[in-house]
């Protein structure tokens, strides 16, 4: 009987965490692409404030993957 409760509670314990890695990891890393991509792009549009006239070149592009990898790495 013993081995039963423990078997159940260890079959719990994985249905909890296959749960999380399931469904909440993947909502939470969406969640935090979309602020880092907002970030990526209020800071491009800070360093263009003055005038914006609509261009983007090579370093902007990589500006803003800088921008979008810094904050994905924290």
């Amino acid at each position: 009987m013993k081995i039963e409760n423990i078997n159940f509670v260890i079959l719990l314990v994985v249905v909890i965490g296959l749960t999380y890695v399931a469904f909440y990891q993947p909502y939470q890393q969406r969640l935090k692409i979309k602020r880092c991509f907002d970030v990526a792009v209020a800071f491009e549009k800070i360093r263009h404030y003055p005038v914006d006239d609509l261009t983007i070149t090579n370093q902007d592009i990589s500006n803003f993957q800088k921008n979008i990898l810094s904050c994905m790495a924290e």
